[in-house]
């Protein structure tokens, strides 16, 4: 795969409404919003006030602002911003190796935004295209 400059709204067009999305929770709003205006979130569910062709990867301080990809279920989008939007948390070289293989081994396709990636201060990685085999199972989004 490669960098594809499209708007976030053209990739669900891309891919269909049929498709389920996962993304990180929390994270740059268009990701959702944009699927929503789309009308291809599936039906909202008051109880968990959560869409239906959403899978939330809930990331926070107590998981290194990465999500546990075994509780993911099989989606064909995965959007994952590093560093993330809003929490600044960047993935290290495992994590983001841990989401190639997830992807690999689910068919799923990562739709990567790397847009700070400039603020990175560490060795963590600027691309996803830095791990092995991400170009078999990624496309960037800057």
């Amino acid at each position: 795969m490669t960098y594809v400059p499209l708007p976030f709204i053209q990739w669900q067009m891309l891919f269909g409404s049929d498709v389920t999305m996962a993304v990180q929770d929390p994270s740059y709003p268009a990701y959702v919003d944009s699927s929503v205006i789309m009308g291809q979130t599936g039906q909202y569910q008051k109880d968990s006030e959560k869409y239906g062709k959403i899978e939330y990867m809930r990331c926070n301080p107590e998981n290194g602002f990465f999500p546990d990809l075994s509780a993911v279920g099989k989606t064909e989008i995965i959007f994952f911003c590093s560093p993330n939007n809003p929490t600044g948390a960047s993935a290290t070289r495992e994590q983001l190796t841990k989401l190639v293989q997830f992807a690999k081994d689910n068919g799923s396709i990562i739709v990567y935004d790397s847009a700070y990636a400039m603020y990175i201060s560490d060795d963590s990685p600027r691309s996803i295209y830095e791990i092995p085999g991400a170009k078999e199972v990624s496309t960037k989004k800057m």
